[in-house]
């Protein structure tokens, strides 16, 4: 960020006060956490930024952004984390993907969702499945998965078109009873509240993806 910019720094600088406020209070939120470490980043204090995307990996292990910028400021190379990891979101939720890739540069089609309530999730994928299989004939790969974070555990993922059947009319339909969606304790992902995972930013309800 360029000296002169004086709004800007300042509004980096109300980004890095907030965001720490919020920490005090709540210190496991990892997207609070990474507008922290982007905002000092911004302001050209480096060895602060890194500080701080260290604590974004302390909270989710698997963030690669948050791990290059670590890696790009400080000249290091990083170990990739190994699988079974606990991360440490504040809140369980669901996340539901229904997608295809549809071009080499990495562009997809389809939908992804953040719901913290097991009918939504299962209304979402039933609502979307026909034309998901529809898109596979199109597709260079493809991506149909629930993946759930109940906080204190390693977050599973369930490869859901390992449930997809098909009557003996041919109508597609997911086999709920195959279907793991554990409980997400008691505190679920309120209502409309993003969050940062894995390195990705997704927000509350149904995201639309298409890159065509």
């Amino acid at each position: 960020m360029d000296e002169e910019d004086e709004q800007g720094r300042e509004l980096a600088a109300e980004v890095v006060r907030a965001a720490e406020r919020t920490l005090a209070v709540q210190g496991s939120d990892n997207l609070v956490a990474f507008s922290r470490a982007c905002a000092l980043h911004w302001l050209g204090e480096h060895e602060a930024a890194a500080d701080a995307y260290r604590d974004v990996l302390r909270i989710d292990p698997y963030d690669h952004i948050a791990k290059a910028r670590i890696e790009h400021l400080e000249d290091v190379e990083l170990p990739e984390p190994p699988g079974g990891l606990i991360t440490h979101h504040p809140h369980g939720f669901h996340l539901l993907e229904m997608t295809h890739l549809i071009g080499h540069s990495g562009s997809t089609k389809g939908w992804v969702w953040l719901l913290s309530d097991p009918s939504s999730v299962r209304g979402a994928a039933e609502g979307c499945l026909e034309t998901w299989l529809a898109g596979l004939d199109h597709s260079l790969d493809h991506e149909c998965g629930i993946w759930t974070h109940v906080r204190g555990s390693a977050d599973k993922g369930f490869e859901l078109r390992e449930a997809i059947h098909r009557t003996a009319e041919g109508r597609p339909f997911i086999d709920w009873s195959q279907v793991p969606l554990p409980d997400l304790g008691h505190d679920p992902l309120p209502a409309g509240q993003p969050i940062r995972w894995q390195g990705q930013l997704h927000f509350f309800g149904g995201t639309e993806h298409d890159d065509s």
